[in-house]
Protein backbone atom coordinates (compact mmCIF):
# COMPACT_ATOMS: atom_id res chain seq x y z
CA UNK A 1 0.00 0.00 0.00
CA UNK A 2 1.29 3.33 -0.88
CA UNK A 3 2.18 6.14 2.18
CA UNK A 4 -0.32 8.03 0.60
CA UNK A 5 -2.99 5.32 1.25
CA UNK A 6 -1.67 4.86 4.62
CA UNK A 7 -1.84 8.76 5.28
CA UNK A 8 -5.24 8.64 4.06
CA UNK A 9 -6.35 5.63 6.54
CA UNK A 10 -4.66 7.51 9.40
CA UNK A 11 -6.56 10.85 8.67
CA UNK A 12 -9.89 8.69 8.45
CA UNK A 13 -9.40 7.73 12.33
CA UNK A 14 -8.29 11.05 13.03
CA UNK A 15 -11.38 12.55 11.76
CA UNK A 16 -13.66 9.57 13.21
CA UNK A 17 -12.16 10.54 17.00
CA UNK A 18 -12.96 14.58 15.87
CA UNK A 19 -16.37 13.52 14.74
CA UNK A 20 -16.93 11.55 18.04
CA UNK A 21 -15.96 13.92 20.54
CA UNK A 22 -17.61 16.83 19.17
CA UNK A 23 -21.06 14.42 19.65
CA UNK A 24 -21.47 13.78 15.62
CA UNK A 25 -21.86 10.22 14.40
CA UNK A 26 -19.24 9.08 12.37
CA UNK A 27 -21.32 6.36 10.19
CA UNK A 28 -20.24 7.10 7.20
CA UNK A 29 -16.75 6.25 7.84
CA UNK A 30 -17.82 2.84 8.67
CA UNK A 31 -18.25 -0.27 5.89
CA UNK A 32 -21.38 -1.74 5.81
CA UNK A 33 -21.75 -3.98 8.71
CA UNK A 34 -18.78 -3.42 10.26
CA UNK A 35 -17.32 -5.15 13.06
CA UNK A 36 -16.26 -3.72 16.55
CA UNK A 37 -15.26 -4.86 20.00
CA UNK A 38 -15.90 -2.95 23.14
CA UNK A 39 -15.00 -4.05 26.47
CA UNK A 40 -18.39 -5.53 28.84
CA UNK A 41 -20.76 -5.38 25.28
CA UNK A 42 -18.93 -7.67 23.29
CA UNK A 43 -18.95 -8.05 19.64
CA UNK A 44 -21.20 -5.68 17.35
CA UNK A 45 -22.00 -5.71 14.00
CA UNK A 46 -23.10 -2.43 11.58
CA UNK A 47 -24.83 0.84 12.94
CA UNK A 48 -27.69 -0.48 14.84
CA UNK A 49 -25.45 -2.25 17.07
CA UNK A 50 -23.20 0.67 17.70
CA UNK A 51 -25.91 3.25 18.19
CA UNK A 52 -26.97 0.13 21.06
CA UNK A 53 -23.59 0.92 22.75
CA UNK A 54 -23.16 4.61 22.03
CA UNK A 55 -26.41 5.05 23.82
CA UNK A 56 -25.21 2.39 26.94
CA UNK A 57 -22.21 4.48 27.07
CA UNK A 58 -24.06 8.29 27.46
CA UNK A 59 -25.71 7.11 30.03
CA UNK A 60 -22.59 6.78 32.31
CA UNK A 61 -20.62 9.57 30.75
CA UNK A 62 -21.58 12.97 29.93
CA UNK A 63 -18.63 14.12 27.90
CA UNK A 64 -15.65 12.64 26.82
CA UNK A 65 -12.62 13.71 24.76
CA UNK A 66 -9.99 11.72 22.94
CA UNK A 67 -6.05 12.23 23.18
CA UNK A 68 -4.67 10.91 20.66
CA UNK A 69 -0.53 9.73 21.61
CA UNK A 70 0.79 7.54 19.03
CA UNK A 71 -1.16 5.90 15.96
CA UNK A 72 0.40 2.92 13.90
CA UNK A 73 0.06 2.17 10.63
CA UNK A 74 1.48 -1.41 9.64
CA UNK A 75 2.86 -2.86 6.53
CA UNK A 76 -0.30 -3.23 4.48
CA UNK A 77 -1.92 -0.08 5.70
CA UNK A 78 -4.97 -1.82 6.18
CA UNK A 79 -4.59 -1.60 10.13
CA UNK A 80 -4.01 1.31 11.92
CA UNK A 81 -3.68 1.09 16.01
CA UNK A 82 -4.20 4.40 17.91
CA UNK A 83 -3.12 4.65 21.41
CA UNK A 84 -4.37 7.67 23.83
CA UNK A 85 -5.98 8.84 26.55
CA UNK A 86 -9.34 10.10 27.52
CA UNK A 87 -10.70 12.73 29.85
CA UNK A 88 -14.01 13.26 30.37
CA UNK A 89 -16.96 13.29 33.48
CA UNK A 90 -19.13 10.62 34.53
CA UNK A 91 -23.37 11.21 34.52
CA UNK A 92 -22.57 12.46 38.30
CA UNK A 93 -20.22 15.06 37.09
CA UNK A 94 -17.17 12.75 38.60
CA UNK A 95 -14.06 13.65 36.28
CA UNK A 96 -11.07 11.59 35.08
CA UNK A 97 -8.21 12.22 33.06
CA UNK A 98 -6.52 9.35 31.43
CA UNK A 99 -2.62 9.37 32.83
CA UNK A 100 -3.68 11.18 35.74
CA UNK A 101 -6.49 8.94 37.12
CA UNK A 102 -6.71 5.11 36.82
CA UNK A 103 -9.03 4.93 34.07
CA UNK A 104 -8.64 6.79 31.05
CA UNK A 105 -5.93 5.15 28.92
CA UNK A 106 -6.93 3.35 25.58
CA UNK A 107 -5.64 1.41 22.78
CA UNK A 108 -7.96 1.02 19.41
CA UNK A 109 -6.95 -1.65 16.64
CA UNK A 110 -9.00 -0.45 13.16
CA UNK A 111 -8.82 -2.60 10.14
CA UNK A 112 -9.77 -0.43 6.78
CA UNK A 113 -11.02 -1.88 3.51
CA UNK A 114 -9.56 -1.10 0.08
CA UNK A 115 -12.27 1.95 0.07
CA UNK A 116 -10.72 3.57 3.17
CA UNK A 117 -13.47 2.60 5.14
CA UNK A 118 -13.93 0.90 8.46
CA UNK A 119 -14.82 -2.51 8.70
CA UNK A 120 -13.07 -3.49 12.00
CA UNK A 121 -12.62 -1.28 15.31
CA UNK A 122 -11.63 -3.41 18.33
CA UNK A 123 -11.41 -0.92 21.63
CA UNK A 124 -8.83 -2.03 24.18
CA UNK A 125 -10.00 0.34 27.73
CA UNK A 126 -11.07 0.01 31.34
CA UNK A 127 -14.63 1.10 31.00
CA UNK A 128 -14.58 2.22 34.61
CA UNK A 129 -13.44 5.67 34.00
CA UNK A 130 -13.71 7.16 36.94
CA UNK A 131 -12.11 3.93 39.51
CA UNK A 132 -15.32 3.22 41.47
CA UNK A 133 -14.97 -0.31 40.83
CA UNK A 134 -12.76 -0.99 43.66
CA UNK A 135 -13.36 -4.72 43.26
CA UNK A 136 -11.75 -4.70 40.17
CA UNK A 137 -8.46 -3.43 41.99
CA UNK A 138 -6.24 -6.72 42.19
CA UNK A 139 -3.13 -4.42 44.06
CA UNK A 140 -5.09 -1.77 46.31
CA UNK A 141 -2.23 -1.81 48.31
CA UNK A 142 0.44 -1.18 46.17
CA UNK A 143 2.80 1.38 47.58
CA UNK A 144 3.50 3.57 44.24
CA UNK A 145 0.76 3.87 41.58
CA UNK A 146 1.40 5.87 38.00
CA UNK A 147 -1.63 6.05 35.75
Amino acid sequence: MSETANANNAETIREFYRLLDAGNPPFHLFAAGFQFHYPKFGIGRGVEEFVELAMGTRTNISRMLHRIENILTAESGTVVTVEGVTEGADAKGKEWRGGETSGGRFCTVFGLNPEGLIERMHIYLDPDFTGEHNDGFRWPNRKRQEW
